[in-house]
């Protein structure tokens, strides 16, 4: 099996490239990458359709991966051309390529629980989605696009996923490190995600094509501050430099409560305490 990682440069996406031949050896990966060159990757500009044909051929690939496009929240909202332009016209374009494709891999795309409201939490995968960000929206649009032009296709929503490479938990170990007091909001809920369970996840999607439709993938309900204590107790830090605050969602992009509960499906793969955050799990 030949999976193409549409991506793979990301955060995420180096996760996967690692842990994908680590779990299962007989899975051949084969990484894109736009401006951080990846060795034995291929290069692709998804807003250009032709470079996505050429890595598609080029890979030969018999499912592909789809991680790229923003995930910024806030610049989406300051400036949504970006999100047409990253996150839905690849989408067009890469339905058009398959659709016309005689081979037609299979397409597994990475959603996000900003497809919800992110106002009762616990979604499960057969919720309404209701996004009310131009980020979630077009998660959601990429999603009913691809379940219907292309039916043996997954949208696996997942959340915030915790590396130690990247993103918020690289930048609170940094705080942490230094010494200095980090304020996490203790009344906004979501779902953490450690990538080594995510990458076991995806395995069990590769390996399974019944596996299909929308499906949730995330660890336990927290709030940011429950989780910053955590982290302080599993890295050695002092529990003391965590203070909660209380965010005002009438000026943020943050949910109250954006927590999935994952699909049975997947559910032998997705930790359920937050002791599963471990160095081992997320670095």
């Amino acid at each position: 099996m030949r999976v193409l990682i549409v991506g793979a440069s990301g955060m995420i996406g180096r996760h996967l490239l690692r842990d994908i031949p680590m779990i299962a050896p007989a899975i051949e990966v084969i990484g894109t990458y736009n401006s951080h060159p990846l060795p034995q990757g291929i290069a692709m500009d998804i807003t250009d359709v032709d470079s996505i044909a050429r890595g598609i051929a080029e890979s030969k690939a018999d499912i592909i991966l789809w991680l790229a496009g923003s995930k910024d929240v806030a610049a989406l909202e300051r400036t949504p051309d970006l999100s047409l332009s990253l996150n839905e016209r690849p989408i067009v374009d890469l339905i058009s390529l398959l659709d016309s494709s005689s081979t037609q891999p299979r397409l597994i795309y990475i959603s996000s629980d900003y497809v919800f409201a992110g106002r009762k939490g616990h979604y499960r995968d057969c919720d309404d989605t209701a996004p009310d960000t131009v980020y979630g929206l077009s998660k959601q649009r990429a999603e009913h696009l691809i379940a219907t032009a292309l039916p043996g296709s997954t949208a696996l929503r997942t959340s915030a996923v915790m590396s130690s490479q990247g993103g918020f938990l690289a930048w609170l170990m940094g705080e942490l490190r230094s010494g200095n007091p980090v304020t996490l909001f203790d009344n906004a809920a979501f779902s953490p995600t450690p990538p080594l369970c995510l990458s076991r996840a995806v395995v069990a999607l590769l390996r399974d094509d019944s596996l299909t439709g929308p499906l949730n993938f995330a660890g336990p309900r927290t709030t940011r501050f429950d989780f910053g204590k955590r982290v302080c107790e599993m890295f050695g830090f002092s529990a003391s430099l965590i203070r909660p605050a209380q965010v005002d969602f009438a000026e943020s992009l943050l949910k109250p409560d954006l927590s999935l509960l994952t699909s049975d499906r997947l559910s032998a793969y997705a930790p359920d305490t937050l002791d599963a955050f471990a160095p081992e799990t997320c670095s």
